[in-house]
């Protein structure tokens, strides 16, 4: 490791010892310390606090503006063009995970936003990155054989890619070309004042969302969420671009009062909801993810098998996206009720309230501690597709109307049929339904003869802890217990380390490994 990726490193585990402290009182403080530490500061960091953050879609932190003049002076070299053509440049600044924005006057009169990006970003975002999937080699994820490597690469590759303004203004040009003349208003990019560090725009009032509430009419709080819902889909099955950055500060609401907008191209961004001339206005597309054929099909495929209440296509779909097969094995029973929970707006029939929709609430209840088996199984770019999930949930739910999804979700769904007619069959069909077994886990070179490690705690009849892992975790069988467990383990004369020891000489054989009270609970640990 080199020295300055060992100097985030202390950083961060620094971040990581402080946040266990604060999990020991309050995991909500926890939680909440971790997600304003690493996203007040630039770079990777803030970009990892706000994928941990989107779980409560939240109003993120950000990091300290830099000084007017330093941001003149990257105009000045970065953009000469620019910096001859700006009238007035605001003290004001709008901050983010890698740069910072300023409203802006040039000479023509013309009012835009330049976003400037840190100095030094690039330079520091691989030591970052490093050091981050440093630490997180530490994390519950160890003995699910998390692939750190390959979702450190794609990151890494992700969060490269947002340094580089000339890709991020290219997305927002075909965002722009799509919903022109729609309600879904995108800022207009000046490509000659716009660089790898400099992203020049037309500058786009809005209102908040939380702003907008406050004064929203219930059905101009229906049409928001139906054209916010049609936007989403479009994107996703038309455009083929999903933007992946969907927390409160990078879209805002107008109500127009001039004629109605002409509809879009393809599917329709459903004119009935043009009616009341809202229009939603998208910022920062650095943040993105592009669709192959493949993929777009797919998560169609998962979305219709959902539908259809069909657990070995859902599985199989999931497969097909790129889910670990060994992984989802475990929670195979769990996947149908995960998926419903996900697509709530579209398993729907009719009017719908999106406040029916608790989300996070209903993934917890249907994965309980089996959280990392799904946590894990996905591949890399899946996290940024919940994040657009994550988001579309946050919108609809402080929206809180009604609408008829299914009607704008049929344009799609009949398509995508025809589509999906024409492409092969699910390879991964036949592995589901022959129930895929998991792959043995392996501890130094001897195959264990279980395939997990299962763990129940009880508390009289009510279930504390039902935990299931990999058998190999039997390895920091004396680290999943908490410090006063393992201790009052001590006390009653069980020896973790020689029960462990034993376990795996025996070739990791189904057994029970102790059962004992300890306290007022019942802690049954067991090989299986």
């Amino acid at each position: 490791m080199n020295f300055s990726a060992g100097k985030e490193l202390l950083k961060f585990a620094s971040i990581g010892v402080q946040t266990a402290a604060r999990r020991l009182f309050s995991k909500e403080d926890g939680e909440r310390f971790l997600h304003n530490a690493l996203c007040g500061m630039p770079g990777a960091p803030a970009k990892i606090g706000q994928l941990l953050g989107m779980r409560n879609a939240a109003e993120i932190p950000a990091p300290a503006p830099m000084p007017l003049e330093l941001v003149k002076s990257i105009i000045g070299t970065e953009s000469p063009a620019l910096a001859a053509q700006i009238e007035s440049l605001s003290e004001w600044s709008r901050t983010a995970s890698i740069g910072q924005t300023h409203q802006a006057i040039l000479k023509s009169g013309e009012l835009v936003a330049i976003k400037v990006q840190y100095s030094d970003v690039v330079k520091t975002l691989s030591a970052q990155i490093d050091a981050i999937f440093g630490v997180a080699g530490y994390s519950p994820a160890r003995n699910y054989d998390f692939d750190v490597g390959t979702t450190k690469n794609f990151l890494r590759q992700k969060l490269l890619e947002e340094t580089d303004y000339r890709v991020e203004a290219a997305t927002q040009i075909r965002f722009g070309s799509r919903y022109k003349g729609s309600s879904i208003i995108i800022p207009k990019v000046y490509e000659e004042y716009s660089t790898g560090k400099i992203l020049t725009q037309s500058w786009e009032d809005s209102e908040s969302l939380s702003t907008m509430k406050t004064h929203m009419t219930y059905g101009q709080c229906c049409k928001a969420g139906a054209i916010f819902s049609a936007f989403l889909l479009d994107s996703t099955f038309g455009l083929g671009i999903i933007h992946t950055d969907l927390n409160p500060g990078n879209y805002g609401f107008r109500i127009n009062n001039t004629d109605r907008p002409a509809a879009s191209e393809g599917p329709s961004l459903h004119s009935a909801v043009a009616e009341e001339n809202i229009q939603i206005v998208l910022y920062d597309f650095g943040s993105s993810y592009t669709l192959t054929r493949d993929q777009g099909v797919q998560i169609f495929r998962w979305l219709d098998s959902t539908l259809a209440k069909d657990p070995k296509r859902v599985r199989g779909s999931l497969e097909d996206l790129g889910f670990d097969a060994k992984r989802l094995a475990p929670i195979a029973d769990k996947l149908l009720p995960l998926s419903e929970a996900l697509f709530t707006p579209l398993t729907k029939e009719g009017v719908w309230t999106a406040q029916d929709w608790h989300l996070q609430d209903q993934m917890d209840e249907i994965l309980k501690q089996d959280k990392w088996w799904f946590r894990t199984a996905g591949p890399a770019w899946f996290m940024y597709f919940m994040r657009t999930v994550q988001g579309w949930h946050h919108a609809l739910t402080v929206l809180d109307g009604a609408f008829n999804l299914g009607q704008i979700w049929h344009k799609w769904s009949q398509q995508l049929q025809a589509v999906s007619a024409f492409m092969p069959p699910s390879a991964s069909m036949a592995a589901a339904a022959a129930n895929t077994p998991v792959v043995p886990s392996v501890i130094d070179g001897v195959e264990l003869n279980s395939q997990f490690l299962r763990v129940l705690v009880k508390e009289g009849t009510e279930e504390i802890v039902d935990l299931t892992l990999p058998a190999r975790a039997i390895e920091d069988l004396d680290e999943l217990l908490p410090d006063n467990v393992a201790q009052k383990c001590a006390d009653d004369g069980i020896d973790l380390a020689a029960i462990k020891k034993q376990a795996i000489a025996s070739g990791g054989l189904p057994q029970e490994l102790f059962s004992a009270d300890l306290g007022l609970r019942h802690y049954r640990v067991w090989l299986a």
